[in-house]
């Protein structure tokens, strides 16, 4: 078997067999969401929301495809997850403020 592992830093030095990986610039990231899901990003409100969801989402490539296979499996508009993700994150982050309180 096989073992992808990804990360935002550089592995140490002593990694075997490293490949990195940058980021997609925007336009790249918006057109791996077209290609992708073409469907869920077509409308105006739903390519806006695809400019806002690549920066959100670093241009990280592994992440764009995981958020576009999301969309078109579970038939959710771009501007729908971007609203999704927000709601997400906020609970995760008040979730980790109330667990650090207490």
């Amino acid at each position: 078997g096989h073992v992808l592992l990804t990360a935002r830093h550089a592995p140490p030095a002593s990694a075997d067999r490293t490949l990195l990986l940058g980021c997609f610039p925007p336009s790249e990231s918006v057109q791996l969401l077209a290609r992708i899901a073409p469907r869920h990003v077509s409308s105006p409100r739903d390519a806006a929301a695809a400019r806002s969801l690549v920066e959100t989402l670093g241009n990280l490539p592994l992440a764009l495809g995981t958020a576009a296979a999301y969309m078109r499996r579970c038939d959710v508009p771009c501007a729908e997850y971007l609203e999704r993700y927000a709601a997400s994150e906020g609970r995760r982050s008040s979730s980790s403020s109330s667990s650090s309180s207490s």
